[in-house]
């Protein structure tokens, strides 16, 4: 493929062999995003991003998995200051 000079943008379609939901897909997103992709932009200033479901899929749940335990302590928290007002 070739990625136009005028522009500077360029967009690579790459489908997996697996399906979206599948264990080879999510390890493919993981490779791509640890090792191949900064090994082949190294010290450029290209910005590279791996998009799709199963991409989205995977950056949702790190967001959510991170911010779980917070969620939890609330609404325990709420669940004890509820219970507690009511006589």
């Amino acid at each position: 493929m070739t990625i136009p000079d005028t522009s500077g943008v360029g967009l690579v379609d790459v489908y997996p062999a697996s399906s979206p939901q599948s264990v080879q897909t999510a390890s493919l997103v993981d490779h791509l995003r640890r090792t191949v992709i900064p090994a082949r932009v190294g010290s450029s200033r290209l910005r590279v991003y791996v998009g799709g479901s199963t991409a989205v899929g995977l950056d949702f749940a790190d967001a959510i998995s991170s911010k779980l335990a917070l969620f939890i302590l609330i609404v325990g928290l709420s669940v004890v200051v509820l219970a507690s007002a009511h006589p």
